[in-house]
């Protein structure tokens, strides 16, 4: 009598002893089971996709902050270096102005000097018109005497003729005839 050999159950085989059932239950099992692997997968997938793209965020804002902190360092240097120029150009105008001041107060000085010789020429100038239209006034009873000096050849006879008030003549030109020094020496 031959025994057959037992048929080995595989995926494409059917048990001797068993319902399709059994079979779908382990397809079933087999296809939920790789359908939880592919669902795990996409999800590790994911949760890597995710990694990367918050790995390139936060390097895209680390390379935008050291750009913007570079940016405000040539800013504060720039502002530094305006402020140097700022204080260089204000001490320079301090300067101009304490020169100009030292100028506006000699001008001032000088104003006032003049203005200071300008009064003392129009006071002599009223002294002077004052007595000459008192000569002219007053009667002459007497010729007056010529200049002692008139025989010299530089003699000027108005420069000791004009002015008879003593006063004023004595202010212009001093109390002796200004031709005295062109005056011949008497002899001893």
């Amino acid at each position: 009598m031959s025994v057959n050999p037992p048929r080995r159950e595989g995926r494409g085989s059917f048990p001797k002893y068993g319902s399709t059932r059994v079979q779908n239950e382990a397809l079933s099992a087999e296809a939920s089971s790789s359908t939880a692997a592919r669902h795990q997968a996409e999800e590790k997938a994911q949760c890597l996709r995710d990694t990367l793209d918050e790995a390139r965020t936060r390097r895209m804002l680390t390379e935008d902050n050291e750009r913007n902190h570079r940016n405000l360092q040539a800013l504060r240097e720039a502002l530094r270096n305006q402020q140097r120029a700022s204080a260089e150009i204000g001490s320079q105008l301090q300067e101009q102005i304490r020169q100009l001041n030292t100028l506006l107060l000699s001008d001032e000085e000088r104003h006032r000097q003049n203005l200071v010789r300008l009064e003392e020429d129009e006071n002599l100038a009223r002294s002077l018109r004052r007595n000459l239209e008192q000569e002219m006034r007053r009667p002459h009873k007497a010729r007056r005497q010529p200049c002692p000096h008139s025989n010299s050849p530089e003699h000027i006879p108005l420069d000791c003729t004009v002015v008879v008030d003593r006063t004023v003549r004595r202010q212009l030109i001093g109390d002796r005839c200004v031709n005295k020094e062109h005056a011949p020496r008497r002899k001893h």
